[in-house]
């Protein structure tokens, strides 16, 4: 705390008279903000954004005498007690070159935010923006990392400069919601959309949001794949329509942001689900987000739930959606005795497109060398069905063959490396007790697919009852 005056006697009336005068200065010059799309629009001039210059110096110096600075961009005006260093001072470039993008998620034209300018305070001693009139302490709700209301927000100082950033975007975001949506959106879709669209990287090519952390050392103390993976160690595991219902006061705690950004992340990057998606924050935005939600993705709502479990209960850093994507595709039974299958080593679960009966015995039997990422930047892994002992994932070698059964009729968890999964290596006699589509896979993290390479070829036979009779037999 900056001391100002000399005498404490006269110190609690000073600072209720700094702080009340500083309070009508930001009500009476920062109100004017507070606009909606179509006042933006309506505006030829701009004045309903009065300009930073508007604020008068003596403003800027009363603020200045509490360690209070400003720094601003086209679409943010940031008031920190931070001191003035390379991270904070580009804050408000990071949430230009955000906004263009935020517009092209919501599909708000630019003729409607090109004007727009969010109000801000970044706090590290909060008690300094109370005594400027900047903090409503008392007409605020208790918040423990950020807060939005009105065309402005409030954030505390964070321990990395990522979070710190991610945090300020994810307010920016709130705020470009407020500002352009009828009507709030579902508190699953505020946040993950909020989280989402405040994930970033920014390096040398650029600066990207809505992106998939690739290593956890890319977003210090985000920790959302972290709070997911937790969750579902522990048995806690949510499904989207849980998700979907979540109440307004479900984020008091941390925990349901990581499954809405799980939940957003999921659905905007998954090749099947994403253009549905997007389509829906572009028209359906605000409270008729759940309805259209489920009107959208009914048809095909068991699958989408069912990649959702693979997801969550497989998620990583730089977990690839695209490739771990499930081939769908209803077997058939064998024309004859034997089908071919060929394998991609690069996707996850496809369908083998040859149906198996309950009660029949069958031979699958699998040839081939593929090449799998290893564990240095430039290391690859010489393998073939029988995956590689000396590394192993979920129980099972690396890039061993593996297999399971979809019943169309049966509900289960499929595809999440359970007990149903079979370890099928090189050759396994197989005895299904139940029918169903043979779906294949081998076995690596999603966040490797893309660099995986080569194929394997697989022959599943039918092994007629003179086989199997002479197996007994030990002939």
């Amino acid at each position: 705390m900056i001391q100002m005056y000399p005498k404490k006697t006269y110190r609690p009336f000073l600072f209720s008279l700094v702080g009340f005068s500083a309070c009508l200065i930001w009500v009476t010059e920062f109100q004017t903000e507070n606009v909606t799309a179509d006042d933006v629009v309506a505006s030829d001039t701009g004045s309903l954004l009065a300009p930073v210059e508007n604020i008068s110096p003596e403003t800027i110096r009363r603020y200045e005498k509490l360690g209070i600075r400003l720094v601003q961009g086209k679409h943010l005006r940031l008031f920190t007690d931070l001191p003035a260093d390379k991270e904070t001072d580009r804050l408000p470039q990071a949430f230009d070159l955000a906004v263009p993008q935020w517009a092209k998620a919501f599909g708000v034209p630019e003729k409607k935010w090109q004007l727009w300018k969010l109000n801000g305070c970044l706090m590290q001693d909060p008690e300094r923006f109370r005594l400027a009139g900047l903090y409503p302490a008392d007409m605020l709700p208790h918040f423990r990392s950020g807060f939005s209301r009105d065309g402005k927000f409030w954030m505390h100082d964070q321990p990395s400069p990522y979070y710190r950033r991610h945090l300020l975007l994810h307010e920016g975001v709130h705020g470009f919601m407020t500002s352009f949506f009828p009507t709030d959106s579902p508190p699953w879709h505020a946040e993950g959309m909020a989280e989402l669209l405040a994930t970033h990287q920014w390096n040398a090519n650029g600066f990207d949001v809505s992106y998939f952390p690739r290593k956890k050392t890319e977003v210090p103390l985000l920790g959302r794949i972290s709070i997911v993976a937790n969750e579902v160690g522990k048995g806690n595991i949510l499904g989207l329509g849980e998700i979907l219902s979540y109440g307004a006061n479900a984020h008091r705690n941390n925990v349901p942001y990581g499954w809405c950004w799980a939940a957003a992340a999921f659905l905007n990057g998954h090749p099947r689900y994403q253009e549905r998606f997007r389509s829906l924050n572009q028209h359906a935005t605000g409270s008729e987000m759940n309805d259209a939600f489920m009107k959208i993705y009914n048809e095909d709502w068991e699958q989408l739930e069912e990649e959702w479990l693979l997801f969550i209960r497989e998620l990583e850093h730089g977990y690839n959606l695209e490739r771990a994507a499930i081939t769908y595709r209803d077997g058939r039974p064998l024309n004859g005795n034997e089908a071919s299958v060929s394998l991609a080593a690069n996707r996850g679960w496809q369908s083998s497109g040859v149906f198996l009966q309950a009660g029949e015995t069958y031979r699958i039997r699998a040839t081939g060398h593929y090449f799998l990422k290893g564990d240095q930047p430039n290391e690859m892994w010489d393998c073939d069905p029988g995956g590689i002992t000396l590394h192993y994932r979920r129980g099972y070698p690396v890039g061993l063959l593996q297999g399971l059964l979809k019943s169309e009729q049966e509900k289960t968890e499929f595809f999440t490396g359970g007990k149903d999964v079979q370890a099928l290596g090189r050759e396994k006699r197989w005895t299904p007790t139940r029918s169903g589509t043979l779906y294949l896979r081998i076995n690596s993290q999603a966040s490797r697919l893309h660099d995986n390479s080569g194929n394997v070829e697989i022959t599943v036979s039918r092994i007629d009852s003179d086989e199997k009779g002479r197996k007994r037999g030990g002939k």
